[in-house]
């Protein structure tokens, strides 16, 4: 094996039900049945849905089922007029889901209504890919005919056709900026496109062996990194009859830079071909399968085996949650789901954990939050400006933040450890004082850091071209001016300069805001947006963490969604279900302790059901990665 650099693959594998054995324990990471579930047809894949521990399967019964995992249950079917769905992928936002068949037919469905938008013969072959593009306006296709088209996902329209690979086009995605569209081929070729230009940016051939094949790609969310599962011809070795005889195979997962091209590492292991693959948001596990049965986890930082999984099918699919919480796979008519304790395979401290009420021992070898704890608490209901719209509870909401932190629930954090800021004191000023100078001063590497913001967010146009939704992101101090954001607001870019300011081993933000600019939230549109379909892009959010390990943003709501306030709670939805759960009903275990999962388990679980109550459509959303377990309450201790 090669050096590798640090990032995270999954693979599309075609198994479900396994057995684990001893043997499935490398370097302490642990595999354990969670969920089975059952499909009338043959399962051809699975993928979670953004922001949500959501299930979608595709495959030969005709319909795309979307399951709650929570409830083993079927919340959504989507109908489609084909026999066998090869491919699917979910907008980004949610607003459409689109699935390639086996008979060429392109589908397009609205997510929420579950009404069939468009029914394409997008082709006379199967289309074996199909990528939405970031903002969710482009859908790009390809399969066996080898020609790759991009659609007008609204109009439903043929708009271009890419064309230069010569076997079946297996694999694509979008660039994080959606100016670049990459794609990978049967014919051995990774071909780079250029969204704005419509040419071929440059071509990466995979595998020179005369009888080697190519046959998946997977690609992290920047392109940096590709993914090739090959089967490459062993060198000849021995005599003249030996090297006549029957070829020996190599079944690999290759690594390279998806800029420079170069190689970074090859993984060897498997017995027979390697024809699924995936990539997480966090990086540092590679996982691999196919028709030998097996799931292989391997450790892309030390370039070794992490686990070998042994399964009773040979796999055809296998998918990883956004949140880090699941992890699926799909073979036959059933697929299986493994909860994973925490978000993100960062470190071998890692485990893969069931999901069982006896589990309530903290493992030694994670962290507990030892140390101090540190914060900084703001919320503004009330603006220096007029045209700023008032808010009711934000105040309320911080106060109530406050109020639990300094309580021996929530740790008797010492008030000297704590900066208030409501309403009038929580200037532009005073918030850089707060998080620049008062956290990186006292938080030392051992403590915790806890920020929390309720308030109006509020996106403004990004004149500068550089954010992929078109829009700049402000948390609105209590001086700021809605005309002059860049001068006078908080930009969510500094968010990042920020965490790297704070020493701290653990940081989470909550933020009780929205930055949609929809009526009636948290939120309000600058004078200076001009648009009329505003479409925020989650980027701005996984780009704040993605450097190291235990820096996590939980937000109120999805980018595009309103972050409610209720008069009969009193305070914001999301902040009412997060002080409710730290109090003691996120304590899933009944350990006396709720640590940040269990706690964002519980936001996920009650604001989307509050929100519907009153027709709204709120969903929090948690992003970045941790090891262990980040402790936040004690509930019922004295």
């Amino acid at each position: 094996m090669v050096h590798c650099k640090r990032f995270f693959f999954i693979c599309l594998c075609c198994t479900i039900v396994f057995a684990i054995s001893g043997n499935t324990r490398l370097n302490a990471i642990t595999c354990s049945l969670n969920n089975e579930l059952s499909s009338s047809g043959k399962v051809n894949g699975v993928l979670f849905t953004p922001y949500s521990d959501l299930l979608i399967s595709y495959g030969e019964d005709k319909d795309i089922t979307v399951w709650d995992l929570k409830k083993e249950s079927v919340i959504r079917r989507f109908v489609s007029r084909s026999n066998s769905l090869r491919s699917a992928d979910i907008q980004q936002e949610q607003y459409f889901l689109a699935a390639g068949a086996g008979d060429g037919m392109l589908y397009i469905w609205e997510y929420e209504s579950t009404d069939l938008k468009h029914a394409i013969q997008a082709s006379d072959e199967p289309i074996e890919a199909v990528s939405f593009s970031p903002n969710g306006k482009l859908l790009a296709s390809s399969g066996e005919d080898t020609v790759i088209r991009l659609w007008n996902v609204k109009m439903g329209r043929k708009i271009w056709e890419f064309k230069g690979h010569e076997e079946n086009v297996h694999s694509l995605a979008f660039s994080d900026d959606g100016k670049t569209l990459i794609s990978a081929g049967a014919d051995s070729m990774i071909k780079l496109w250029d969204i704005t230009s419509r040419k071929e940016k440059r071509t990466i051939t995979e595998t020179a062996s005369k009888y080697g094949q190519f046959n998946i790609a997977a690609f992290s969310p920047g392109l940096e990194i590709i993914a090739s599962g090959l089967t490459e011809v062993k060198r000849a070795s021995g005599s003249r009859r030996a090297r006549a005889g029957r070829p020996e195979w190599n079944h690999l997962v290759k690594l390279r830079d998806g800029v420079t091209g170069d190689e970074l590492c090859s993984l060897s292991g498997h017995k027979q071909t390697v024809t699924a693959l995936a990539m997480s948001r966090t990086g540092s596990l590679v996982a691999s399968g196919g028709p030998d049965q097996t799931i292989r986890l391997w450790d892309a930082d030390r370039r070794s085996p992490v686990s070998i999984i042994p399964q009773e099918t040979e796999i055809e699919s296998i998918s990883f949650s956004d949140s880090g919480k699941w992890i699926a796979a799909a073979g036959g008519k059933k697929m299986v789901v493994w909860e994973i304790e925490s978000p993100a395979f960062a470190a071998s401290k890692t485990q893969l954990l069931p999901r069982t009420k006896s589990s309530t021992a903290l493992p030694s070898s994670m962290p507990t939050g030892s140390g101090e704890t540190y914060a900084v608490i703001i919320g503004i209901s009330r603006y220096l400006d007029s045209g700023i719209t008032a808010l009711q509870y934000t105040d309320d909401d911080a106060r109530g933040i406050y109020h639990f932190l300094i309580s021996p629930n929530g740790g008797r954090v010492p008030k000297k450890n704590i900066k208030l800021l409501i309403d009038k004191d929580a200037t532009l000023v005073n918030i850089r004082m707060a998080l620049g100078v008062f956290l990186p001063k006292h938080a030392g590497r051992s403590d915790t850091v806890i920020i929390y913001y309720a308030g109006h967010g509020a996106p403004e146009t990004d004149f500068s071209g550089t954010s992929d939704d078109g829009t700049n992101k402000y948390i609105i101090p209590y001086d700021a001016k809605p005309d002059t954001l860049y001068a006078t607001a908080f930009p969510m870019t500094e968010v990042k300069t920020i965490f790297n300011r704070i020493e701290a081993e653990r940081l989470v933000f909550f933020i009780d805001s929205c930055y949609s600019g929809a009526a009636g939230g948290r939120t309000f549109l600058s004078q200076k947006l001009k648009t009329r379909g505003l479409q925020i892009s989650r980027r701005f959010l996984d780009n704040t963490v993605s450097q190291g390990t235990g820096r996590i943003i939980i937000t109120a709501s999805r980018p595009n969604e309103k972050s409610l306030e209720l008069d009969s709670l009193r305070h914001g939805v999301f902040t009412h279900f997060l002080l409710e759960g730290l109090k003691g009903k996120a304590d899933a275990n009944g350990d006396n302790i709720v640590h940040l999962r269990e706690a964002y388990d519980y936001l996920d679980s009650n604001v989307p059901t509050v929100a519907r109550k009153i027709g709204g459509n709120q969903h929090p959303v948690m992003v970045g990665s941790f090891s262990g377990k980040i402790i936040l309450s004690k509930p019922e201790l004295p």
